[in-house]
């Protein structure tokens, strides 16, 4: 993840100063450890701390550095691809159904905090829509919008082609499930501010401290830095996004890196401005070759995609993206692109998160899917209450299982890319 993409990110060019704080060169000792300052991480280290159990929070390089401040600030409240049904198939109806819950109310917990802490990130509540680009799409929606009510939530509606058209400024879609809870905001901002929340409620936090090192020693874990400081615990939690920088042995391999790039535009003349999402909605379509788009502060609009090919994608993947957006929304035109950078997401099989046992009072969550912001801000109170020693395991929405290493991790790697050669067809086919 070369450093380069994350300095050139709009989020970074308007999300302010980075959090301040020294790396770790002492000894200390805390309650819980969290390994990783991403969303998961913080929000956790946030929620522990109001609660007032003492928590060190140690990040490699800084708060926000992978994926939680590199993605498109989308906030969804919806699993990628799946219903609550798909839930409680995988984890049984009580487990699904309180992950579902948790997720299904991710996106009013992450603007509540915003609203709390003050944390200026350019939030917008204004909804979340998933268009259906193709009839058989339509049908789908249809049933997660049942799944979802079946659980009490309300703030959804399916929308017909026109009200579609209306909303987002795109003919061709054959309606569009609409969730008024979603958003958008500038994730870089949102979880640095969630940091110096945390850090407000007693956390501390330490950045730029890689932890090399981690043993258990009688009833503590003992975590070992690169710069000689020394960190015991009672209990620990790694979020370290599909498992890179994390010192427990067999995370990373049990899911695959997702690559997504993301592109800002340069502010649109006033008269381009309203022709996509006049509303202020964000958008993530149902094609298999994802297309998402949502406002950005300034005139600026933010769409995001894949690349069946690494090597050189960061600049090969502009050209396509200024198309896309060019072919969805009549009459916009798109030069270029002021602002690209790249992040890697953390997918499993079945698109469920995972809890991997690490040892005695320690756990290894990952797996956003593509959902972090709603889905990782609201697991943090319910590990912050299994860290605290609240609730056992039997209370966590995942249950918690040993590392499960794919079976061929580096065909599973490659999987993303070359799928990606084959959405095109696939979403011809859907039509």
């Amino acid at each position: 993840m070369p450093p380069e993409t994350f300095d050139r990110s709009l989020w970074h060019a308007t999300g302010g100063s980075r959090v301040a704080t020294p790396p770790l060169d002492e000894a200390i000792a805390t309650d819980v450890a969290v390994v990783g300052g991403g969303i998961l991480g913080v929000s956790t280290a946030l929620h522990l701390a109001e609660a007032g159990t003492s928590v060190v929070l140690v990040e490699a390089r800084e708060i926000g550095w992978g994926a939680s401040g590199r993605n498109g600030g989308l906030v969804v409240p919806h699993y990628a691809r799946l219903g609550p049904a798909d839930a409680r198939a995988a984890l049984g109806e009580d487990r699904g159904d309180r992950l579902s819950a948790l997720l299904g109310g991710g996106a009013e917990l992450v603007f509540d905090l915003v609203r709390r802490h003050r944390i200026a990130c350019d939030p917008v509540q204004a909804g979340w829509l998933c268009p259906a680009h193709a009839p058989s799409r339509r049908a789908g929606l249809e049933g997660r919008l049942r799944q979802w009510q079946a659980l009490g939530r309300d703030g959804l509606d399916l929308l017909d082609a026109a009200a579609t058209e209306a909303m987002t400024g795109m003919p061709g879609y054959h309606g569009a499930l609409l969730d008024r809870s979603g958003g958008h905001l500038n994730p870089l901002a949102y979880v640095r501010g969630l940091a110096r929340a945390a850090m407000a409620a007693g956390a501390r936090i330490v950045q730029d401290t890689p932890v090399t090192g981690l043993r258990r020693d009688g009833d503590r874990w003992h975590l070992d830095t690169e710069g000689g400081g020394r960190i015991s615990a009672g209990r620990v939690l790694l979020a370290t996004n599909a498992g890179r920088g994390t010192p427990a042995p067999g995370i990373a391999a049990g899911v695959v890196p997702l690559h997504v790039y993301q592109s800002a535009t340069a502010p649109l003349p006033p008269e381009m401005r309203g022709r996509a999402l006049p509303g202020g909605q964000s958008l993530s379509d149902t094609r298999a070759d994802l297309f998402s788009l949502r406002p950005a502060a300034g005139g600026r609009l933010v769409t995001g995609g894949m690349a069946s090919l690494q090597l050189g994608a960061l600049e090969r993947i502009q050209h396509r993206m200024a198309q896309r957006i060019g072919r969805f929304v009549p009459g916009l035109v798109v030069g270029g692109f002021e602002h690209q950078w790249h992040g890697v997401a953390s997918v499993t099989p079945d698109l469920l998160p995972r809890f991997w046992r690490v040892g005695p009072g320690a756990l290894a969550v990952t797996a956003c899917n593509g959902r972090g912001i709603a889905l990782n801000t609201a697991l943090g109170p319910v590990l912050a209450q299994h860290l605290s020693g609240a609730i056992d395991e039997v209370a966590l929405p995942v249950p918690v299982t040993d590392p499960q290493p794919l079976r061929y991790p580096r065909l599973s790697a490659a999987a993303p890319g070359a799928m990606l050669l084959f959405a095109g067809l696939h979403d011809r086919l859907a039509r």
